[in-house]
């Protein structure tokens, strides 16, 4: 009958779920029951449960065999070989998909990360560049200027000379900009704001 118990069950739980072993008792009560009937029915189990167990305790003390466990007394619930392995299967499978779901989440964070820095690189190249050619193209038209005038060559303006006025005139559009709109650290925090 145990077999067959275990046959039906495993028709019935799906494998990768384990299943708790059923204590089966019997009684001499006869006691008619109508299984329609939930609370009926609930009650009927618990009666059950409780004569049986009221009856295995008279067996106990007959026998003198003791049956209240010590203070210090400690076990674990038996489990069949097969449904421990089992279980022991579904925690390793837990364990690797976790595993692998912060493997995934590591290199997606990796990825970013050096996407966005590429992205940075990219984006300070591109206005060192844009920087760089403006100077030359103040440089050129200022010497053109200055020859136009007249200017002896060695008293052209020179590239450096150029670079530092150019960081000159950012810098006075910058504080005009920020005392116009509030500084530079308001504005960006107002832009951050609105994105949200």
């Amino acid at each position: 009958e145990v077999s067959k118990l275990h046959i039906a069950l495993a028709t019935l739980v799906n494998p990768d779920e384990h299943y708790l072993d059923y204590l089966c008792t019997t009684t001499f009560v006869k006691k008619p029951v109508n299984y329609g009937d939930d609370i009926e029915k609930d009650q009927y189990a618990k009666d059950h449960a409780n004569n049986a167990i009221k009856k295995a305790k008279e067996n106990l003390v007959d026998e003198d065999i003791p049956f209240m466990k010590p203070d210090d007394f400690t076990t674990t619930m038996f489990r069949p070989e097969i449904i421990q392995k089992r279980i022991l299967m579904i925690n390793e499978k837990k364990q690797q998909e976790l595993k692998l779901q912060q493997e995934i989440r590591k290199k997606r964070m990796e990825k970013q990360q050096q996407v966005a820095l590429q992205h940075g690189k990219r984006m300070g190249a591109h206005a060192q560049q844009k920087m760089q050619k403006e100077i030359i193209e103040a440089w050129k038209t200022e010497r053109q200027a200055a020859q136009k005038k007249g200017v002896d060559e060695a008293k052209l303006p020179t590239l450096e000379e150029i670079e530092q006025k150019y960081a000159k005139q950012k810098k006075q559009v910058r504080a005009k900009k920020d005392a116009r709109f509030g500084g530079k650290n308001i504005k960006q925090k107002a832009k951050r704001t609105i994105k949200r």
